[in-house]
């Protein structure tokens, strides 16, 4: 099952409709409503999976901060019914605080759109967040440093972006 808890994403990928259709300053539901949520789902006899299906879960880091202790409490005042995943942007590979209080309040998982390996072409599509010119290798090391925090990845890919090349 699914859930929202923001729309919006503060980043401007060429390929990426969310801005034009959402905006760049993610809008958020009060913590309560969240929690109302979860409990509602509860209720209804829900155990296992829930897709907070967000265009980009930290587009609003100091609110998603905010928002897992809640969960993390409401989590085990409930025997930890739930894990969740959702979307997030590479950037959360540093910062390892937001990280473990996910894991914390149930994520397993978190969906990343990649796109490509190759710099260049992530720069020409707007996805600068992507690259560390100080770092060759920071897709690599930020997909590590999720999985240490406790977070499976999954990742989206674009084949054939105009600045990549048959390698």
């Amino acid at each position: 099952t699914a859930l929202q808890f923001s729309r919006g994403c503060p980043f401007e990928c060429e390929f990426c409709d969310i801005t034009a259709l959402f905006g760049r300053a993610p809008r958020t539901k009060s913590n309560a409503q969240v929690i109302a949520e979860l409990q509602y789902l509860y209720e209804c006899g829900w155990r296992g999976s829930v897709f907070f299906v967000d265009d980009n879960f930290i587009g609003n880091k100091a609110r998603a901060r905010d928002l897992l202790p809640h969960i993390e409490a409401w989590q085990k005042a409930h025997g930890f019914p739930f894990f969740f995943y959702t979307e997030a942007s590479v950037n959360l590979a540093q910062m390892p605080e937001l990280m473990d209080a996910m894991s914390a309040a149930g994520f397993d998982m978190v969906f990343v759109g990649l796109e490509t390996p190759n710099p260049k072409a992530l720069m020409q599509v707007g996805k600068g967040q992507n690259v560390r010119q100080d770092n060759p290798d920071y897709l690599l090391d930020a997909v590590r440093t999720m999985q240490r925090h406790g977070l499976e990845v999954t990742a989206g890919f674009i084949i054939g972006l105009d600045g990549d090349d048959e390698s």
